[in-house]
């Protein structure tokens, strides 16, 4: 089988469209069309059927995606030069990332590669639950925090780990020197806002707060770091967010961040991939590269 028509099936996983996956191997709209017969033919099936302005894998295409990206990895395996010159590389890192991460990280990757790997680009999409799926089709390279990333397609490496804080407005009451001791029942009280990668909830400081016998009352949540600080300079909210983000955005505004009073699991966003790219040399620098500027950038946020 030609291997151009196992990269245009991955194609068309993830564009839904033959003139666009056409495009990403290189082919014409008649070009691609002419391919996708040859490998309906070669399979004895249509592997992808219109559903509205898509098109659609079918049940025969599902199984034998798996054996497709393996067959590819493989070939890319060796294909691929040994060595891997950033400096000289172009294309796209395509990156799944939460908003308060492109907020605190993409500065620092965008000038990381500027100076180190200047003809790649990044795409940025904000969280999803189809990541992990996203990563699977390859519409995406690296992903954080990929809901069911343990299954055996997907690898991971320590991301982002931080702690809790809480930021209010800088006349807050509960910043008064009579408002009494900083603790998990103060905390409790009033109205909060939570910043959460995925809008949902409750979390690991909900789960705390219930092992102490205390509840809050959330009555927002959003995953916009922008709302997150809008929301403490004009309300009385209480907003539990990363340690990095909370002084991150105490920089930029009127805002006080007191430390989390009890105990609650730490934030964890590792770094996915595909495992067809773990052996990639391009990809193992990248993956290097954006894994640096966490470990880099997120040392300074802390430390203001």
């Amino acid at each position: 089988m030609d291997p151009q028509l196992l990269r245009l099936f991955e194609a068309l996983w993830a564009t839904g469209s033959v003139t666009l996956a056409g495009r990403e191997v290189g082919l014409s709209q008649s070009g691609a069309s002419r391919a996708l017969a040859r490998l309906r033919a070669l399979v004895d099936d249509p592997l992808f059927v219109p559903e509205g302005h898509r098109l659609v894998p079918t049940a025969r295409a599902h199984t034998v995606r798996d054996a497709v990206h393996q067959a590819l990895a493989a070939l890319d395996a060796i294909l691929d030069p040994p060595r891997f010159d950033p400096h000289n590389a172009d294309g796209t890192l395509r990156l799944g990332i939460p908003d308060h991460l492109a907020l605190l990280f993409l500065p620092a990757l965008l000038e990381r590669l500027a100076r180190q790997a200047p003809g790649i680009d990044v795409v940025a999409t904000s969280f999803s639950r189809d990541w992990a799926d996203d990563l699977r089709a390859g519409r995406i390279d690296l992903a954080f925090g990929v809901v069911g990333a343990g299954d055996g397609a997907l690898r991971m490496r320590r991301g982002l780990e931080d702690g809790w804080s809480v930021v209010l407005r800088a006349d807050h009451p509960d910043l008064d020197a009579h408002a009494g001791p900083w603790d998990a029942a103060r905390f409790a009280r009033g109205t909060h806002g939570l910043m959460t990668v995925t809008g949902a909830g409750p979390g690991q400081v909900d789960r705390a707060l219930s092992e102490l016998g205390l509840a809050r009352r959330v009555v927002v949540r959003t995953s916009s770091p922008l709302v997150v600080a809008l929301l403490v300079e004009q309300t009385d909210l209480k907003v539990t967010t990363s340690t990095r983000l909370a002084h991150h955005l105490a920089q930029r505004g009127a805002m006080a961040v007191l430390p989390l009073p009890f105990k609650a699991s730490p934030l964890a966003l590792p770094l996915v991939w595909h495992a067809r790219h773990h052996d990639n040399a391009r990809h193992r620098w990248l993956r290097a590269c954006v894994a640096s500027v966490l470990e880099d950038e997120g040392g300074r946020v802390c430390a203001g």
